[in-house]
């Protein structure tokens, strides 16, 4: 979404300016919790991370890492919607 990009753009820019674009980022996905379909959220934790990948490889970020984890280290409670919309995220590491 338009939120995602403009954090992506934050990111890469920040890159730019610190003289960081050839370090390297890690990227690592989360989903939402459900013990039902714990292998679908691993599964849409690693789409999410590869469309992030993706966008930020083709702002000449070099990506070294991305992975899905799935409902793993949640951040919020996945009893609330809002809970489990924070825990559906791809957090950016700089190595």
């Amino acid at each position: 979404d338009n939120k995602a990009k403009r954090d992506a753009d934050r990111v890469r820019n920040w890159l730019q300016q610190n003289g960081k674009m050839d370090t390297g980022v890690m990227l690592f996905g989360f989903a939402e919790k459900d013990p039902v379909l714990p292998t679908m959220m691993l599964e849409i934790s690693g789409r999410r991370t590869q469309q992030v990948a993706k966008y930020l490889r083709e702002r000449g970020v070099k990506v070294v890492k991305a992975r899905g984890f799935g409902g793993t280290a949640a951040v919020a409670s996945n009893d609330t919607e809002q809970g489990r919309q924070k825990n559906r995220r791809v957090e950016i590491w700089v190595r």
